[in-house]
């Protein structure tokens, strides 16, 4: 079975005293964390900044040097994707649609994002990633 390495991250920032997450939506419509594949020799923290500037034009430091979630799906081509994921938190930046593979960057809350997601683990990531941000952890 071909395996996928992916890594990406939770990227938020707080309007009003309230979280927003950045969500981009991939050429085929779906909407999704910022993440990509890992290059060669690169580790799942170098590829999920490389990934958030990519996809977002932002540059937001990670809360940990490891990965906070795991996700992992089936591919339509029977492969499987694992996606590390990490917490990141920026200020004073607006997300942008920097790469072919992205057409949007929407900045929305937690409820707003949980209904774009459609797949279970993402919205568990999400959801994790929420109540650490609400706890004012890490981050805050």
């Amino acid at each position: 079975m071909r395996i996928e390495h992916s890594a990406g991250a939770v990227l938020y920032t707080v309007v009003s005293g309230e979280p927003r997450y950045v969500l981009v939506t991939e050429r085929s419509g779906y909407a999704s964390l910022p993440k990509g594949h890992l290059e060669a020799g690169e580790t799942p923290a170098q590829a999920a900044l490389r990934e958030i500037r990519e996809e977002t034009g932002i540059s937001a430091p990670l809360t940990t040097a490891e990965p906070l979630w795991q996700d992992g799906y089936v591919l339509r081509d029977g492969g499987y994707k694992r996606v590390d994921y990490f917490l990141a938190r920026f200020d004073g930046q607006t997300p942008v649609s920097c790469c072919e593979d992205v057409v949007a960057v929407s900045l929305v809350t937690f409820r707003e994002a949980w209904e774009a997601l459609g797949l279970p683990g993402s919205r568990r990531v999400l959801e994790q990633a929420d109540a650490m941000v609400r706890k004012g952890l890490p981050g805050q």
